[in-house]
């Protein structure tokens, strides 16, 4: 073979190693892309499955906290009907105490100390009284009144305005107890005709006053009574439950002290005071 068949020859051989060799690199370098293609395909799918599960967590999550919200709000919305209920009750047991205080509240409005009995020429017994208006803590309100009365079973006539016990209940200024305004002193052997006044003209009773102005309501309780008794509707406009004369009464002795009481919803008492004082 010449020279130049030599060289053609190495050269094709040079060619074909060549050829495989590049063959070999791509396959090589394909591989390596496939695999590397196959890995990032695991990696991102791995990925996908952690960030789907990091979502069903915080879904989860979320359901829960809104769970929570809505009991914590149940809850709070118990806890203030619970305290609401506590606050009414809490009003209305302040109404209750304040309506049983004043429905036991007496107010001492007078005071007959018995200065003398004697027997007349018949033999029939006279009294010699003093009669006091006074004030809460006793003390006398005005001029004290003596008089002498014809028995020895004494009568105090008065006339008395009863409030509806509502207004008793809240304490009302004018209308939170009975009022009471005194008309006279006498005895079972006289007429009351014949007994020893104890008013002054309508003038305001000195337990609630006496000589000051008077209030619209007072002149009309005071100055149209009967006529608002009379007028069972007129005094129910003006808060009124009752409005009567009352007369209580009861057998006294040389000596002794006796109150005149009225209870805020009651009527007038007539009681042994201090036994024995005397007048003092």
């Amino acid at each position: 073979m010449s020279a130049i068949g030599q060289t053609n020859a190495l050269l094709g051989n040079v060619a074909k190693l060549g050829f495989v060799a590049v063959s070999g690199v791509a396959v090589w370098l394909g591989w390596q892309l496939h695999d590397g293609d196959a890995q990032r395909v695991r990696e991102l799918a791995e990925k996908g499955a952690e960030v789907a599960r990091l979502s069903g967590a915080i879904e989860q999550s979320q359901r829960e906290n809104e769970r929570l919200v809505g009991e914590v709000a149940a809850q709070q919305e118990q806890l203030a009907a619970q305290q609401q209920r506590l606050a009414e009750q809490q009003v209305e047991i302040e109404r209750l105490e304040l309506a049983l205080k004043y429905l036991k509240v007496e107010r001492r409005v007078a005071r007959l100390i018995v200065l003398d009995q004697s027997k007349d020429a018949n033999g029939a017994v006279r009294t010699k009284v003093r009669f006091e208006e006074v004030d809460a803590q006793g003390q006398p309100l005005g001029t004290p009144l003596e008089a002498e009365v014809a028995g020895e079973q004494l009568y105090v006539d008065a006339l008395v305005v009863k409030f509806d016990d509502v207004l008793v209940e809240q304490g009302d200024a004018l209308r939170g107890a009975s009022l009471v305004l005194f008309r006279r002193l006498f005895g079972e052997r006289q007429a009351p005709v014949d007994g020893v006044a104890l008013d002054r003209g309508g003038a305001r009773p000195a337990a609630y006053g006496g000589e000051g102005p008077m209030a619209a309501l007072e002149r009309t309780l005071w100055g149209e009574f009967w006529e608002i008794a009379d007028d069972p509707q007129r005094g129910r406009g003006l808060g009124i439950r009752s409005a009567q004369g009352e007369a209580p009464s009861r057998r006294v002795k040389k000596g002794e002290v006796y109150r005149l009481t009225v209870r805020a919803a009651g009527g007038l008492e007539f009681e042994l005071d201090r036994p024995g004082a005397g007048g003092q």
